[in-house]
């Protein structure tokens, strides 16, 4: 057996504790609010010409939802009019992020009048987190879709004060949702964090220039494949109160899958993510990196002790700068989607944008086609059936990865890219403050 000095044990133990803090001072998380847009079946990335599969909840300035552009081959178009935008009318707290986000509307189903009712969000965050001085902007132009593997996207819906169903409408078919009653439902799911370094987008499938970093960690590492490392997302979407029963994705689907499209501008966004450095570890409620973006419902509460991060009061600051809504069927999309009798309405440009005119037109053109729509249709068929089958068993080992990343974080591994100057200031960081904890 190996014999260790007072002195040996004495510095592994220093080792080990200032590796700890190394990896909370490295680690950085931004809280960044929303209310819904509308809802609209249309999906900007996938057509710019017609209607989508399903319909979509939207996050952020309200001219990206309508999905018509000027020129179809200018990858800019999006990101240019998004930039563009007043803030005035962002349904988002953070001034400089105006990035749009949307996933599958949710509905629930009553089986008795074979009606569906589109729930209520009652708020949306996203997070972003990453390593300071490691993690790359958004290139202008950039977009994804991430979610379709749910075993690297951790996809979860936790009931908080959970309740028993009321009588008569304890039936689902569905293994995402809960069919008990909640005081409040947190559905959650991570983005792809790697990326090829080449490519702003990869259709027909759009998933292909990105993939998850190891065990879809924030401070993990990235494939040879898609080496550069990009600063996490994780959105998360809340119903309150969620009443139970029958809830479904738009897709007919238990995948919580979720579009992006950058908003940002990449060099302001790249001084955020090398400078801001505030030990948030994870998807967090109270770190923000004030000193480098203008909060719309600012002060932010950031003291664990006296703030309560569940008060409805932090939604009302939300509300309280929304834009008037968006005239989705007016000017979109003239589709009713808050409550349907016998079917969602699906399918690839079946229907028409408002003013188009061209009813089910199914003309080719540079964008994606019908059968990539069918394609992933099928995808997202196969991907739940995977997760009826283990669901229940994933969602408790997610809940105790994702209690396990917030309340005992791992030491960091270190990321082996990045420019030689974003090494060098972060090294003398850390220089800096290994000082402060032998000090202590």
């Amino acid at each position: 057996m190996i014999q260790l000095s007072k002195t040996q044990i004495l510095l592994l133990i220093s080792s080990y504790v200032v590796s700890r803090v190394d990896f909370l001072v490295d680690a950085t998380s931004v809280k960044m609010d929303y209310l819904p847009i509308g809802d609209a079946r249309v999906d900007p990335i996938l057509r710019d010409d017609c209607l989508s599969d399903h319909v979509h909840t939207f996050y952020g300035p309200q001219p990206g939802v309508d999905p018509r552009r000027i020129n179809s081959n200018d990858k800019l178009e999006l990101h240019s009019k998004l930039l563009a935008t007043d803030v005035a009318v962002n349904t988002g707290n953070v001034e400089e992020n105006k990035s749009l986000y949307w996933h599958p509307t949710v509905y629930k189903y009553d089986r008795t009048t074979q009606t569906y009712t589109r729930d209520t969000m009652a708020h949306t965050s996203a997070y972003y987190i990453w390593e300071t001085g490691v993690a790359t902007a958004f290139p202008n132009g950039f977009r994804m879709i991430g979610g379709f593997d749910i075993n690297k996207s951790f996809a979860n819906a936790e009931c908080v004060n959970e309740s028993p169903c009321d009588e008569g409408d304890c039936y689902t078919e569905n293994n995402f949702f809960p069919v008990n009653k909640c005081d409040e439902l947190e559905v959650s799911m991570r983005m792809p964090d790697c990326w090829d370094g080449v490519s702003i987008d990869s259709p027909p499938n759009h998933t292909t220039h990105v993939t998850y970093s190891e065990n879809s960690e924030f401070d993990s590492d990235c494939p040879s494949t898609h080496p550069i490392k990009l600063p996490q997302i994780q959105l998360f979407f809340r119903i309150m109160p969620y009443n139970g029963g029958w809830h479904t994705f738009s897709d007919s689907s238990g995948v919580y899958h979720a579009d992006y499209v950058s908003g940002w501008n990449e060099t302001f966004l790249q001084n955020v993510l090398d400078n801001c450095d505030n030990e948030g570890a994870g998807a967090m409620p109270n770190f923000f990196c004030e000193d480098f973006l203008t909060f719309r419902d600012a002060p932010k509460c950031t003291d664990e002790a006296t703030c309560d991060f569940s008060d409805p009061q932090l939604i009302e600051k939300v509300r309280a700068f929304q834009p008037a809504p968006l005239d989705v069927k007016g000017t979109i999309v003239a589709e009713e989607t808050d409550v349907l009798v016998g079917a969602l309405p699906r399918g690839t440009c079946n229907g028409s944008l408002v003013g188009d005119g061209n009813e089910n037109d199914q003309t080719d053109n540079n964008n994606d086609t019908g059968n990539q729509t069918d394609d992933q249709n099928e995808n997202n068929d196969n991907q739940t059936d995977d997760q009826n089958d283990n669901n229940d068993n994933q969602t408790d080992d997610q809940n105790e990865n994702n209690d396990n990343q917030n309340d005992q974080p791992k030491s960091s591994k270190k990321a082996k890219k990045g420019k030689t100057a974003k090494k060098a200031r972060k090294s003398t960081k850390r220089a800096r403050r290994v000082v402060r904890v032998r000090k202590n």
